[in-house]
């Protein structure tokens, strides 16, 4: 029993040729060092796609908000646009009514005038709830940004590049110029030009 007991202990011992020949069988790829190559590339590669994925998920956000706020513009834009080609002529017209009323001798007691007059003031409100302002011009410095000059006249009663006279009211929403306001402006009369000072 002791020799059964031998041979199996120089079998356990001695090198197997079938394990020696499993062992060399074994792919490179289950080699640790090999292992470690591998994980790192996964590594590699999955940061990779999580990088793409975040440049892309972020790209999206941004499509996103630059989506949303092109539609604003665009709707504000288009209300702009349709105030400015329907309601800025009819201003206008109530504009030169009322001019004209005032240099024939109308005033507020008239129910004509002042129904005209009224209509004016409720248009110009509905406008400032839209946040459309008028720009005042008589008496301001010309700027281009805010006027259109449509002629110059000589006047001594306001200094040169003066704004005299308003015949298109102009308006501003948001700091921004919707529509100049076409207007007069001073210049120096002929004579006090030919004059030394």
């Amino acid at each position: 029993m002791a020799d059964a007991n031998e041979e199996k202990n120089q079998q356990s011992q001695s090198p197997d040729p079938e394990v020696d020949a499993q062992r060399e069988d074994v792919p490179a790829e289950r080699d640790p060092e090999s292992l470690v190559r591998l994980c790192d590339e996964l590594k590699q590669e999955r940061d990779q796609f999580q990088d793409r994925y975040q440049r892309a998920l972020a790209d999206l956000q941004n499509y996103q908000r630059r989506s949303a706020r092109e539609r604003q513009d665009l709707v504000e834009r288009t209300k702009v646009d349709t105030i400015e080609q329907f309601l800025f002529p009819v201003i206008d017209d109530l504009d030169r009514a009322i001019q004209a009323g005032a240099e024939h001798g109308y005033d507020e007691q008239d129910a004509l005038y002042a129904g005209l007059t009224m209509v004016h003031r409720r248009m110009l409100e509905l406008l400032r709830q839209y946040g459309i302002e008028p720009i005042e011009a008589v008496g301001q410095p010309f700027d281009p940004l805010y006027h259109e000059a449509l002629m110059h006249q000589p006047t001594d009663e306001y200094p040169e590049n003066t704004v005299v006279q308003v015949v298109n009211r102009g308006y501003i929403a948001d700091g921004k110029t919707i529509r100049p306001a076409r207007v007069v402006v001073a210049k120096r009369p002929a004579d006090s030009e030919t004059q030394p000072q």
